[in-house]
């Protein structure tokens, strides 16, 4: 069956079609229905295999008419900041002529209009900060259509997250006959294959570039015939620790003095608290968010605390019956005025970059924080978060110290970041460079290539 799928597409690459894009598709539609009808006579193949080909047949015409262009339109869509993984991607892109890359900030929905509101701004000051060229679909306090932002119309389309938190004119639907590709926003270490690689999103997609073989194994099993838009090319997310250039420093700003030797000790909290953990239940934020907020301020002479939450964890705190918006707020406050410490709410590749050390209950940072080599303390919610870890995941953990109560954190503090003693070092080490080093070019490196062999030929 697979063959004859295969032979298909093949034979649509011969077809003669017309010389208008539109004149092309209705060709296209009408000899795939005839296809359609055809087969399922004969073996009653499912339905879902003419929409593969038919969207071949579409990209295929769309690459057709960008191999023709000067210059080619590459979109990038940001809802949340601290989720932007493609600022390599970005510059590759930027130093090729052929290539005009610009971000389009879209509001972050369901949220609270306060939430919505310093997301989007956070995704304007990284835009700022990096000098990327970005259009807004927020404009005087209004959402405004795609061709209202004053963007180009885009050939090719990076979307940002797979779940398209944001609002329907801005979803997968509403950016034209762009190619649309995807770079998952975390790592995939979570267990939830199907929404990770079967949704229709997915098997929408020109490319679904993928952070290893092995997740494209797992990745095929939910594709079917879907499969062959998939590509490993690593995960973009690492570039900038892995193969780090210069970098700003945030933790100047609670530094007594340009040669403060505090430690530095960045809390990164997951957003799957008990009134909504996705069916993952990673975080432990509830059982030790004021114990570190104690001991931060009980190091205060030693060491310099960076509260990171996941985007999603405030407002889930905020809806939470045991929390509510006064208790969240008078937590995040404290952290914004602790005296020893900060509160990053945006990009943090900076911040991991120039830090000495984390605790975490996040799956994605499994990957991106492990590989700045630096020592990590993953925070345990029960002794069975391995089984909601995948097979990947696993390995990565491993190379983790673990906290399951109070006094394992105090340890993690004092002994490994504070005197220095890291037994899991050489550990660490190695389980980088067999699953995390890149074997030739970076991940950006390797979708760019993908990117110009495909547009350019």
């Amino acid at each position: 069956m697979r063959l004859l799928v295969e032979n298909l597409i093949a034979s649509t690459r011969q077809w003669r079609f017309g010389q208008r894009g539109s004149e092309s598709i209705l060709i296209a539609r009408s000899r795939l229905s005839a296809i359609k009808q055809k087969i399922k006579r004969v073996i009653g193949i499912p339905i879902a295999m003419p929409r593969y080909v038919f969207l071949r047949c579409k990209y295929w015409l769309k690459l057709k008419t960008i191999k023709k262009k000067k210059s080619i339109n590459v979109a990038f869509q940001i809802v949340h900041a601290s989720v932007w993984k493609l600022g390599y991607l970005y510059s590759l892109l930027e130093q090729n002529p052929r290539f005009y890359p610009y971000i389009v900030i879209c509001p972050h929905s369901p949220s609270s209009e306060e939430e919505q509101k310093r997301e989007f701004e956070e995704c304007v000051a990284l835009c700022d900060r990096r000098g990327y060229r970005f259009f807004e679909t927020i404009q005087k306090g209004e959402a405004v259509s795609l061709d209202k932002t004053g963007m180009p119309r885009p050939d090719f389309l990076f979307i940002q997250n797979s779940y398209q938190r944001t609002l329907p004119q801005y979803k997968l639907s509403a950016w034209g006959d762009a190619l649309p590709c995807y770079v998952s926003y975390f790592f995939t270490m979570n267990i939830h294959d199907r929404a990770n690689y079967s949704k229709p999103f997915h098997k929408d997609l020109w490319r679904h570039f993928l952070e290893s073989p092995w997740h494209e194994s797992i990745a095929k099993k939910y594709k079917s015939w879907y499969e062959k838009n998939t590509y490993v090319s690593g995960y973009p997310g690492l570039d900038r620790f892995l193969l780090p250039e210069s970098f700003t420093d945030p933790w100047r700003s609670v530094a007594v003095s340009a040669t403060d030797k505090r430690k530095r000790i960045i809390y990164a909290p997951h957003h799957t608290i008990s009134n909504g953990d996705a069916g993952l239940a990673y975080s432990t934020f509830e059982e030790h968010c004021w114990l570190i907020l104690e001991l931060a301020e009980k190091y205060s002479d030693r060491c310099i605390f960076a509260f990171k939450p996941h985007p999603l964890l405030y407002e889930k705190v905020v809806k939470n019956p045991q929390w509510g918006k006064s208790a969240a707020d008078k937590y995040w406050q404290s952290w914004e005025s602790l005296g020893n410490g900060l509160a990053i709410y945006g990009d943090y590749e900076d911040l991991f970059n120039t830090s000495d050390a984390m605790m975490h209950d996040c799956n994605s940072f499994l990957a991106e924080y492990l590989a700045t080599g630096k020592p990590c303390l993953f925070l345990m919610a029960d002794n069975a978060v391995g089984d909601r870890i995948n097979r990947f995941g696993r390995g990565l953990l491993d190379a983790h110290y673990k906290a399951y109560k109070k006094q394992q954190i105090v340890d993690f503090i004092d002994s490994v970041v504070i005197d220095g003693s890291d037994p899991e070092k050489e550990r660490r080490e190695k389980v980088i460079q067999e699953n995390l080093l890149y074997r030739g070019d970076s991940a950006s490196k390797k979708i760019f290539d993908h990117m110009r062999l495909s547009a350019c030929g």
